[in-house]
């Protein structure tokens, strides 16, 4: 299962719909905020929701794919771009050549220093 970018709110309603903990979820969140992560979570098939015009969240289920999504991504990480992944075997790749630019011609040195003598 493909990871999929989820705001702080959208992970606590993630978390706490598995309970159905719609009271806990209106403790930590606004009524706007709640709203919006829980329609968002709908729209990505990871929860179900019934939300009344004026009355706001009052029902919430997690999905098969909710609990599916939790299970291989229990720690709701956020999925990594693939241009800081670029970026970072990029500076491991300079960093290693560097060192064995290095390395070469401090042996190089050391080895002319003896043939000199």
């Amino acid at each position: 299962m493909e990871k999929t970018t989820l705001t702080e709110a959208e992970k606590i309603v993630l978390r706490l719909s598995v309970t159905e903990d719609v009271d806990k979820m209106k403790e930590l969140l606004s009524p706007t905020v709640l709203e919006t992560a829980a329609e968002s979570l709908k729209r990505k098939g990871l929860v179900n929701t019934c939300i009344e015009c004026g009355h706001g969240l009052f029902d919430i289920n997690i999905t098969n794919a909710g609990l599916a999504y939790l299970e291989v991504n229990p720690e709701l990480e956020n999925p990594t771009p693939e241009t800081v992944k670029d970026r970072k075997v990029a500076i491991i790749g300079i960093a290693v050549g560097a060192t064995i630019g290095i390395l070469g011609a401090a042996v190089a040195y050391y080895v002319g220093l003896l043939n000199s003598k």
